[in-house]
C-alpha cells in the first residue's frame, strides 16, 4: 500500500514536469521549387519543399509519386522512368499540409546512326528474286523502320527488302531509316537462250573461179540470246566466205560452216576453172541499109566451152543506127559502128544508112462532114513505107470554120466550109471539111409535164417575125411566119422534147422612136436553152440593129439553164443583151458573154433579179470604148450568187460597172478590178448591199473621175478592211458615201491627197459604227463639202486626226463629226472660219464639256495652268458658246 502511494505520487510529479512545456506548432503549408516539371526518359529533377511556419514543431515531409512507373521520387529526387504523366505529392508529417508537383516524361528519341545492307551489288536473270538485309544501328535506336524503294521499277522491283528482277537493264535498291540510307546496284540479264540449231539455204555451190554466191542461216530459237553467225572456209585457196558471201577463188572442193552458239551446218562447194573468151567475129564487117529498115548481124564466141559467151551489142549512134540481140534498125541518113563484146573481146561492123524520101501521102478521108463543137481524126498513110521522116505538118484554110490538132484532129467550129492540109516533106493530100449548119436555137422541156412556148410580140413597129420549128430534133421543119406587133403565138413542148428554131431575118429588134420594139420567148414549164442565138438571124456574125435581143428571155420564170447557149458575136450593139433574162427567177446558169468589144447599155440589167443564179457567167471583153453603162445593173439583185465574174478591162467608161452587183447578198469576194484609168460614175454603187461581202478588190488607180467610188461599197455591212485608195489625184464626189453603212469596218484606208475636190470624202464613213480611229487628213487646201457628214454616226469614234486646214470653205467640216458619241476632243488649227457652214453641226453630240482657250485664232485645249483657259459648253454648231465667228476671226 506504502508502495503505492509512492508510483502516484512519482506520476503526479512527471505530469507536473510535462505541463510545464512549450506548446507543439504543426505545420500549415508547402510550397515546392517547382509545380510542374517536363522530363525525358533517365533525366532527375530535385524539388526543394519549403515548410511554413518556420516554427513548426515537426518539419519532416513525406514524399510520394503517383505512378512510379513513370516518374519516381525520393527524398525531393524525381527520377524519369517511362513515357507518361505522373504527380509528386510532398506531405508534412503531422498530416498539417501538402504540395503537389505535374511531371510529365516523353520518350528519349535515340537517332540513327548508320544502315548497311547485307550486299552492295548483285547480279540477277529476268524473273528471278533475292532477299536482301539492312541493318540499322545503334541496336536501340528509337525508330528502326526501313523504307526500301528502286530508282528503276522497269528493271528491278523492292518489297520489305525483296528483290525482283523484271527486265534487262540496271538498278539501284535503297534501304532508309531515320535519314541515313544505303544502297545495291541490281544489274537484271535477261535469260540465256541456247541456240538450238543452224540451217543453211543451200547444202551445196557449184561456182566459177571469180563467182560468189550468198548464203543465208537460219538460226532457231528465233529469241536465242546469241544468234551470231560465224561463218568458215575450210579452205580459203578453193574459196572464201565473208558474212554469208562466197567468193570461189580457185578450182577445188571446200566446206562452208556456219556456226552459232554449239551449233553449225555446212555447205560443200565445188569451184570450176573460169575459162576466158578468147575471140570475137561478126559474119560480115560492113552493111547498109534504108532507114526503118532491119538486118540481122551473127557473132561467133571462142573457144566454144568459154565459161561466159554471152554477147553486149552496142551502137555508136543510136539516132543513125539501134541494135538489139544482133538486130540492126537503120533510123536516118549517116553512119554508125555496131559492136558486139563478149568477156574482154569484141567485133565491130560498119552500118550505113540511107535516107529514104516521102514520095507521096494519102489521108484516110478525102471529105468530112461535122456538126459545130464535133471532131474527127485523120490518119496519114505514107509511101513508101520505109521513109525516113514521117513528120507531118497539119493546117486549117480557115479556123473560124475547122481547126487542126498536130496529131489531125479535126474539130468544128462554125457553119462553112474548110480545108485540112497535111504536109510531110515536098508533098500534100487534103480533106474538105463541111461544118453543117445544125446549131439551132433550142427550149427543152426539163420537166415530165406537157407544156407550150409562148412567142410574143411587144411595142409598136415590131418588125414581121419569119421563122422555122422543129419538134423532132431538126428531120422536119414547119414555117411560122407573119407575127407581127403585139401578136402572141404558142407551140408545144412535149415532156421531156424540145423545140428548135432557125430564121434568116438579120434584125429581130426594131427601135421606134425612144421605146424599142422586141419579141419573147418564155414557157409554162421548167425548161433549158441551147444552140447558137443567131441561128435566128441566119447565123450573121455581126449584129443588124440595136436593141437586138432586148428582153428576149424577160421575166422567163420557169428557165433553170442557159449555159449551154451560145453568145458568140464578136461585137455588140447598144442594148443588144439589155435585160436579156431580167427577172428569171429560176435560171441557176447563164450563158458566157464572148464579144470582145462593147456597146452602149448593151448587157445593162442583163440577169438582174435572177434570184437563183450562183455563178456569173464568163464576161471576155477587155475594151469599154464608147460603152458607157455597159454592164450597169448586170447582176443587180441575184442575191444567190456567191461568184463574181473576172472584169478584165483596163479602161473604164462612163456607169460602165454602175449597180453591177448592186443586191447581190450572198457574194462574198468581189472580184479583180485591174483598171487603172476610170471613167465618170464607173464603180458606183457596184457593191452596194452585198452583205456578205468580206474581201473588197485593190483599187490601183492614181487618178480619179467625178463620182468614181461614190456608194461603191454601201451596206457592205460584213467588210472589215477596206483597200488602199492610193490616189492623190482627187475629183468631185470621187469618194461619196463609199463606206457609207460599212457597220463591221474597224480601220479606215491612208487619205494621202493633200488638195481636195467639192464633196471628195463627204459621207465616206458614215454609219460605220465599228470605225474607231478616223485616218489623218493632211490636206490643207479644202473645198465645198470636201468632208461633209464623213464621219456621220460613227459612234465607236475616239480618235480624230489634227484638222490643219488654216482657211476653211463652205460646208467642209458640216456635220463632219455629227454623232460621234465617244469623241471627247478634237482639233482645229483653222484661223479663218469664216466661211458658209463650215462647221455646222460639226461636233453635235461629242463631250459636253472641255476646256479650250484663244491663242493666235487656234481653238484648242487648254493646261489648267494656263491663265487662258476657259470652261465651255457647245451649241448646236460645236463652237463654245460666247465664241463668235465675228470675234475669233478678229483674236
Amino acid at each position: 500500500m506504502k508502495r503505492l502511494s509512492l508510483f502516484s505520487i512519482l506520476l503526479t510529479l512527471i505530469f507536473c514536469l510535462y505541463s510545464c512545456e512549450e506548446p507543439v506548432v504543426t505545420v500549415s503549408s508547402i510550397t515546392l521549387n517547382s509545380t510542374a516539371l517536363d522530363l525525358t526518359e533517365g533525366d532527375s529533377f530535385k524539388l526543394t519543399a519549403t515548410v511554413s511556419p518556420d516554427n513548426a514543431t515537426d518539419k519532416t515531409v513525406i514524399w510520394s509519386s503517383s505512378n512510379a512507373s513513370i516518374a519516381s521520387v525520393e527524398d525531393g529526387l524525381v527520377t524519369a522512368v517511362k513515357e507518361g504523366a505522373a504527380t509528386i505529392t510532398v506531405a508534412s508529417k503531422d498530416g498539417g499540409a501538402r504540395a503537389t508537383c505535374e511531371v510529365t516524361v516523353a520518350t528519349r528519341v535515340i537517332d540513327v546512326e548508320s544502315v548497311t545492307l547485307s550486299q552492295k551489288e548483285a547480279e540477277l536473270t529476268v524473273g528471278k528474286s533475292l532477299t536482301l538485309t539492312a541493318t540499322v544501328l545503334p541496336e536501340d535506336a528509337t525508330d528502326k523502320t526501313v523504307t526500301w524503294t528502286s530508282n528503276n521499277t522497269s528493271v528491278a522491283t523492292v518489297t520489305n527488302g525483296e528483290v525482283k528482277a523484271v527486265s534487262a537493264g540496271t538498278a539501284s535498291i535503297t534501304a532508309t531509316a531515320g535519314g541515313k540510307n544505303a544502297t545495291c546496284t541490281i544489274t537484271v540479264k535477261e535469260a540465256y537462250i541456247d541456240v538450238t540449231s543452224v540451217t543453211l539455204n543451200k547444202t551445196s555451190l557449184s561456182l566459177i573461179e571469180g563467182e560468189k554466191a550468198t548464203l543465208t542461216a537460219t538460226v532457231k530459237p528465233s529469241d536465242a540470246t546469241d544468234p551470231t553467225v560465224t561463218w568458215k572456209s575450210s579452205n580459203e585457196k578453193v574459196m572464201t566466205v565473208y558474212d554469208g558471201i562466197v567468193t570461189a577463188v580457185k578450182a577445188g572442193t571446200a566446206t562452208v560452216t556456219a556456226t552459232a552458239g554449239d551449233k553449225s551446218a555446212t555447205c560443200e562447194v565445188q569451184v570450176a576453172p573460169y575459162i576466158a573468151v578468147t575471140k570475137v567475129t561478126l559474119d560480115r564487117n560492113k552493111i547498109t541499109i534504108d532507114a526503118g529498115d532491119s538486118e540481122k548481124i551473127t557473132a561467133t564466141v571462142l573457144p566454144d566451152d568459154a565459161t561466159d559467151k554471152t554477147v553486149i551489142w552496142t551502137s555508136s549512134d543510136d539516132d543513125i543506127a539501134t541494135v538489139k540481140d544482133g538486130t540492126v534498125t537503120g533510123v536516118s541518113e549517116g553512119k554508125a559502128t555496131i559492136t558486139a563484146t563478149a568477156g574482154e573481146k569484141s567485133a565491130s561492123c560498119t552500118v550505113t544508112v540511107n535516107f529514104v524520101p516521102v514520095k507521096s501521102i494519102e489521108l484516110d478521108k478525102t471529105e468530112l462532114t461535122l456538126n459545130p463543137e464535133e471532131y474527127e481524126t485523120l490518119k496519114v498513110s505514107f509511101y513508101p513505107e520505109n521513109a525516113t521522116d514521117k513528120t507531118v505538118t497539119w493546117t486549117s484554110s480557115n479556123d473560124d470554120i475547122a481547126t487542126v490538132t498536130d496529131y489531125g484532129r479535126v474539130t468544128a467550129v462554125e457553119p462553112g466550109t474548110a480545108t485540112i492540109t497535111a504536109s510531110a516533106g515536098d508533098v500534100t493530100a487534103t480533106c474538105t471539111v463541111k461544118v453543117n449548119n445544125t446549131n439551132y436555137f433550142t427550149i427543152k422541156n426539163a420537166s415530165k409535164t406537157y407544156g407550150e412556148i409562148t412567142i410574143r410580140s411587144h411595142g409598136v413597129g415590131a418588125p414581121t417575125l419569119f421563122l422555122k420549128y422543129s419538134t423532132d430534133g431538126g428531120h422536119s421543119w414547119t414555117d411560122l411566119t407573119g407575127i407581127k406587133s403585139n401578136e402572141t403565138v404558142t407551140l408545144p413542148l412535149a415532156n421531156g422534147g424540145s423545140v428548135r428554131f432557125y430564121g434568116e431575118m438579120p434584125a429581130f429588134a426594131k427601135n421606134s422612136g425612144s421605146s424599142p420594139s422586141y419579141w419573147t420567148f418564155t414557157a409554162n414549164v421548167p425548161h433549158s436553152l441551147s444552140g447558137d442565138l443567131m441561128s435566128l438571124c441566119g447565123y450573121s456574125e455581126e449584129m443588124a440593129s440595136e436593141y437586138q435581143f432586148f428582153k428576149l428571155f424577160f421575166g422567163s420564170t420557169n428557165l433553170e439553164d442557159a449555159s449551154q447557149l451560145r453568145l458568140n458575136v464578136k461585137e455588140l450593139t447598144a442594148h443588144c443583151y439589155e435585160s436579156m433574162f431580167e427577172g428569171c427567177t429560176s435560171l441557176k446558169k447563164g450563158p458566157a458573154v464572148q464579144a470582145k468589144v462593147l456597146a452602149a447599155q448593151c448587157c445593162k440589167a442583163m440577169f438582174a433579179k435572177c434570184t437563183a443564179l450562183q455563178e456569173a457567167p464568163t464576161l471576155s471583153a477587155s475594151t469599154m470604148t464608147k460603152a458607157d453603162r455597159c454592164y450597169m445593173e448586170m447582176f443587180k439583185g441575184c442575191t444567190a450568187m456567191t461568184k463574181a465574174p473576172k472584169l478584165p478591162a483596163n479602161l473604164l467608161t462612163f456607169y460602165c460597172y454602175l449597180s453591177m452587183f448592186e443586191g447581190c447578198t450572198a457574194l462574198v469576194n468581189a472580184p479583180e478590178l485591174p483598171a487603172e484609168i476610170l471613167g465618170p460614175y464607173c464603180y458606183q454603187s457596184m457593191f452596194k448591199g452585198c452583205t456578205a461581202l468580206v474581201n473588197a478588190p485593190a483599187l490601183n488607180a492614181k487618178a480619179m473621175t467625178s463620182m468614181c467610188y461614190e456608194n461603191m461599197f454601201d451596206g457592205c455591212t460584213s467588210l472589215k478592211k477596206a483597200p488602199a485608195l492610193p490616189s492623190t489625184q482627187l475629183a468631185s464626189g470621187c469618194y461619196l458615201a463609199m463606206f457609207k453603212g460599212c457597220k463591221s469596218l474597224d480601220k479606215a484606208p491612208e487619205l494621202p491627197a493633200t488638195t481636195l475636190a467639192p464633196s471628195c470624202y463627204a459621207y465616206m464613213f458614215v454609219d460605220c459604227q465599228a470605225l474607231t480611229t478616223a485616218p489623218d487628213l493632211p490636206a490643207e487646201k479644202l473645198s465645198s463639202s470636201c468632208y461633209s457628214n464623213m464621219f456621220n454616226a460613227c459612234v465607236a469614234l475616239t480618235k480624230t486626226p489634227v484638222l490643219a486646214a488654216a482657211k476653211l470653205t463652205t460646208k467642209c467640216y458640216e456635220r463632219m463629226f455629227y454623232n460621234c458619241r465617244m469623241l471627247n476632243e478634237v482639233t482645229c488649227l483653222a484661223t479663218d472660219i469664216s466661211a458658209n457652214g463650215c462647221t455646222e453641226d460639226w461636233l453635235f453630240y461629242t463631250a459636253e464639256k472641255g476646256t479650250f482657250y484663244k491663242s493666235d485664232g487656234i481653238l484648242i485645249p487648254g493646261d489648267e495652268e494656263d491663265p487662258k483657259k476657259q470652261t465651255w459648253t457647245r451649241d448646236s454648231s460645236g463652237i463654245p458658246f460666247g465664241w463668235t465667228v465675228e470675234n475669233f476671226d478678229k483674236e
